[in-house]
């Protein structure tokens, strides 16, 4: 007959780290407007996040448009600056509003990559930044994980797949079943 074995133990809830973005910029610059400024706060793929001035990122836009204006050579400078805006992660739509408007934008938008609550945040408006300051770190919580502490002897009875009963230390008649 079939034998149930059963293990208690304590385990913390974390993020999905599959569903985990962490943001940061491609280029120096200031933050000029902060738009998910709370930490808890939902954010949708494509919804801003901030604005960013930096003196590289509209001297490269002017050389875009300057160079458009070009035949021959022109046209090549125009694609490596192109290029260039592509590579410090200016969005698709900013780089085709530049090029539709024929005019440099002061402050570019960046945009979350993913969906889900703001897990913590750095930035803060007029703030100076560089690509190695993580701004925002994102993760949907539509599924956590739970990390358990188990025994080495322990290992022999679980497989992937397995059912968990999980109970919550703030309500101890409620318990929830996952794999």
């Amino acid at each position: 007959k079939n034998v149930d074995h059963t293990i208690r133990t304590v385990g913390t809830i974390t993020a999905d780290e599959t569903k985990e973005a962490h943001v940061h910029t491609r280029i120096n610059g200031w933050i000029e407007e902060i738009y998910a400024d709370y930490v808890g706060k939902a954010v949708r793929k494509g919804q801003p996040l901030f604005t960013l001035y930096s003196p590289d990122l509209v001297s490269t836009q002017e050389e875009y448009l300057a160079a458009r204006k070009q035949s021959g050579a022109g046209k090549e400078i125009a694609a490596a600056a192109a290029e260039r805006l592509k590579l410090w992660g200016v969005p698709d739509a900013e780089v085709a509003s530049i090029r539709k408007t024929g005019k440099a934008k002061r402050a570019i938008t960046f945009a979350s990559p993913v969906d889900g609550a703001i897990i913590n945040k750095t930035a803060i408006k007029g703030m100076y930044i560089t690509p190695e300051m993580e701004l925002y770190h994102i993760a949907d919580l539509s599924r956590v994980w739970i990390m358990v502490t188990l025994y080495e002897y322990d290992i022999a009875t679980i497989a992937v797949g397995d059912q968990a009963e999980i109970q919550l230390p703030y309500d101890a008649n409620k318990s929830l079943t996952a794999k």
